[in-house]
């Protein structure tokens, strides 16, 4: 049994961190970043936290790039979310979650969003949870789109800039030894 990195026993890297470290040395390195938080958040098919540390961990001299095509990203991907619910509407989401309307996730987020509004889906945006059940309710709820766009582009900048100095600090202390 081999335990060196490649060996027989080493899972298979994910995909994602494949491109990443291929294409970290290419302008559009920080772009393709940017693509994959637009289909995170238009999608929900997976957390893009992980893939934010890992792309800066691989180019920590790129992060300022990373950082902002990562925000306008996972900003454009919500605002195609939000506006494909507010053209379809609640019956499609009915027919794709039945029963969605009794959950207690459902009530307290409509409750937050009849209270709060926009504000509710920023504090969502910038928090390390999951926002698509508040985008789609900030959607359902007529909150115009540019709120939306206001909402997500501010609580990224929040999230994502504090990832990046977590990672950057992480970096920091392991080559300095501590």
């Amino acid at each position: 049994m081999s335990a060196t990195p490649g060996g027989p026993n080493e899972p298979e890297p994910r995909w994602w961190k494949r491109i990443l470290i291929l294409l970290q040395r290419s302008r559009s390195y920080p772009f393709l970043v940017g693509l994959l938080a637009a289909v995170s958040a238009a999608t929900g098919l997976y957390p893009f936290g992980p893939i934010l540390a890992a792309a800066i961990v691989i180019a920590p001299r790129r992060w300022r790039a990373i950082y902002l095509a990562s925000c306008v990203g996972a900003t454009l991907g919500a605002l195609a979310f939000a506006g494909s619910v507010e053209l379809y509407g609640l019956p499609v989401i009915k027919s794709m979650f039945p029963g969605i309307e009794q959950s207690s996730d459902w009530l307290r987020y409509t409750h937050w969003i009849a209270r709060y509004g926009w504000i509710a889906l920023l504090i969502f945006a910038a928090l390390p949870l999951t926002q698509m059940p508040v985008l789609l309710l900030s959607a359902l709820s007529h909150i115009s789109l540019v709120q939306i766009a206001i909402a997500i582009l501010i609580g990224k900048l929040i999230k994502y800039g504090i990832y990046g100095i977590a990672v950057l600090s992480a970096l920091k202390s392991i080559q300095d030894g501590r």
